[in-house]
């Protein structure tokens, strides 16, 4: 939306202790999601990278420094530069794509630290088979959290379906955080931006916006929707009941 991003534009909207903190935050979450993926894998395969550097093993740290300097650089670049994404999702999805290439490194340590067959190939198995059963419940617990969200999208839906067309162009958009999952129940929106309320309404008009679904997780709207302020701009409409989602009608002449 035309901004020019500095440094000094950044100082003028925090602190440089905010800057930093959410920085060293997401470092931290980012390791968090990378040990809590690899389950009972984190022990071998951390120590089979530093079995590798002790031992100065040269044809396998080669082997294995692409790998490692795209994750590093993944997380430096999600962290430092696009920190308010890593936690969306993104710096997920860029670790997973390299975990694969990272799991020899836990055979390996396996493999220099437990010198008979039979138990090395035990505890694999056991690793194996533990991280699977933790597998099958994290699927388990997504499949339960996917369904109840889509419950509560779908009862906010519902309730949209009810409030009229405010321009009366025969499609009701909202406002919102989450553009993908209303889409899949049939309604088109767009996200709502950082900004200011002048600028969100300003785009609110561009695209034909008739509700806002809250919460809005934004610092400009979220006093609308603790309801600890009013905007002549955006009224509210509608509560969502057995939700946290609340709708407010874009006014086109308020």
């Amino acid at each position: 939306y035309g901004r020019t991003f500095t440094l000094q534009t950044m100082l003028e909207a925090q602190t440089f202790g905010q800057i930093l903190g959410k920085r060293i935050f997401e470092f931290a979450a980012g390791i968090r999601m990378a040990t809590t993926t690899l389950d009972l894998f984190a022990v071998p395969v951390i120590g089979g990278l530093i079995l590798l550097v002790v031992r100065r093993d040269r044809p396998r740290l080669i082997a294995a420094l692409p790998v490692v300097l795209l994750i590093i650089g993944a997380f430096i670049a999600y962290a430092v530069f696009i920190p308010y994404k890593a936690q969306a999702g993104s710096l997920k999805k860029a670790w997973l794509m390299a975990l694969p290439a990272l799991l020899p490194a836990a055979g390996y340590a396996l493999e220099q630290v437990i010198a008979q067959p039979r138990l090395r190939y035990g505890a694999l198995a056991l690793i194996l088979g533990l991280t699977a059963a933790n597998g099958i419940e994290l699927v388990r617990a997504d499949l339960r959290f996917a369904a109840a969200y889509r419950s509560t999208v779908e009862a906010a839906v519902a309730v949209l379906q009810t409030l009229p067309d405010v321009n009366a162009d025969g499609d009701r958009r909202v406002m919102t955080q989450d553009p993908y999952m209303l889409r899949y129940a049939g309604v088109r929106s767009v996200m709502f931006p950082f900004e200011d309320r002048d600028l969100v309404y300003e785009i609110a008009l561009r695209y034909g916006i008739d509700y806002l679904l809250m919460p809005p997780a934004r610092p400009s709207l979220d006093a609308l929707y603790l309801r600890t302020e009013t905007d002549p701009r955006f009224i509210f409409a509608a509560d969502v009941p057995g939700t946290t989602y609340v709708l407010y009608r874009v006014e086109r002449d308020p």
